[in-house]
């Protein structure tokens, strides 16, 4: 609900206090009904009043109507959830009773299961060879890089292997510093 439909939730509020003999409602007393309702659209909220009307015979409050909107939300729900589990099912059969399909997912599942596993300081590696193609790290990735390295057993020296000129690659974090600064 919106704030414009304040107007025609207190109209629809003074027709029901009219029908069962109750004080109609104000502005101030509009605005309370909207603060309680305005998560729930109009034609719902109205629907709601209308079926009231149909089974009490005193004004509701607020809490009332949502009540009865929120046992609205949760058969609604309740119905997905069941039209969602039987296509869950339809689908599952059809997996199960076509050779073809299992056929599928098993040749991928035998295809990850032979692939050689990662190394655990894979990730250190590929941060560094990204940072020696030149790519900007994040701060971050710099200081675990460089812990991870050191915690090799590789020289101190912040210089990868292969590396022409340790110089240069001070020279480049310096400035990777002052950027992420």
């Amino acid at each position: 609900m919106t704030p414009t439909d304040t107007k025609t939730l207190k109209d629809r509020l003074t027709e029901l206090a009219d029908a069962v003999g109750s004080k109609p409602v104000g502005e101030a007393g509009a605005k309370g009904w909207y603060i309680a309702l305005k998560d729930f659209p109009l034609e719902e909220i109205v629907d709601s009043l209308d079926q009231w009307l149909r089974t009490k015979p005193k004004m509701p409050t607020p809490s009332d109507i949502r009540l009865i909107l929120a046992g609205r939300l949760s058969d609604r729900i309740e119905h997905q959830a069941i039209a969602d589990k039987s296509q869950f099912a339809a689908g599952a059969q059809r997996i199960l009773t076509d050779r073809r399909i299992g056929q599928e997912h098993l040749a991928k599942i035998r295809e990850i299961l032979s692939r050689k596993p990662a190394e655990p300081d894979d990730w250190w590696h590929k941060l560094m060879i990204r940072w020696r193609a030149g790519e900007q790290l994040a701060w971050m990735q710099m200081v675990n890089t460089r812990l991870a390295w050191e915690k090799s057993g590789r020289p101190q020296e912040w210089a990868p292997p292969g590396t022409p000129d340790a110089e240069l690659i001070a020279e480049r974090s310096a400035i990777q510093a002052e950027g992420n600064a």
